[in-house]
């Protein structure tokens, strides 16, 4: 079993001769090696790690050019897709297409969903949720006062 600091230190050796994109093509394949479904917890961990990772990368790409974002697809996509979903209880797409929206659009909405997810979870999104039924409540006291 390897230790962390060994783990560590070979993926640093494996990934020195290779780009980002073969990098993460080359992660994204061994995740998908995990095949017992004792490991889902551990992938769905790996995912969000991945996840912040590239919101923190995508941050500092909108910082250094100003609000400009190229969201193309990239090696590790492109080559995931062709391959199609070889993981244990997927089904093998490789051939199909999906149609999809724009790249920029589906940032965009996912940009959207997530600070809607956070107002949402703050006391700013409960007051807002507060005032609502409040004035859902008067304009039913008043609805029910012209019925009469």
């Amino acid at each position: 079993m390897l230790t962390r600091v060994s783990l560590t230190r070979r993926a640093d050796e494996i990934a020195a001769p290779l780009t980002d994109h073969e990098r993460i093509a080359l992660g994204v394949t061994l995740i998908h090696t995990a095949r017992h479904p004792s490991s889902w917890a551990a992938v769905k961990h790996a995912a969000q790690l991945v996840g912040r990772h590239g919101e923190g990368l995508m941050m500092d790409e909108l910082r250094a050019n100003e609000g400009a974002l190229d969201l193309t697809p990239t090696v590790a996509t492109t080559i995931h897709e062709q391959n199609g979903d070889r993981c244990s209880g997927g089904s093998d797409r490789a051939g199909q297409t999906r149609p999809r929206g724009s790249s920029s659009l589906r940032g965009a909405w996912r940009v959207f969903r997530r600070v809607e997810g956070q107002f949402s979870n703050s006391l700013a999104g409960d007051v807002l949720g507060g005032v609502c039924v409040f004035i859902a409540g008067i304009g039913l006291i008043i609805f029910a006062g012209a019925l009469q």
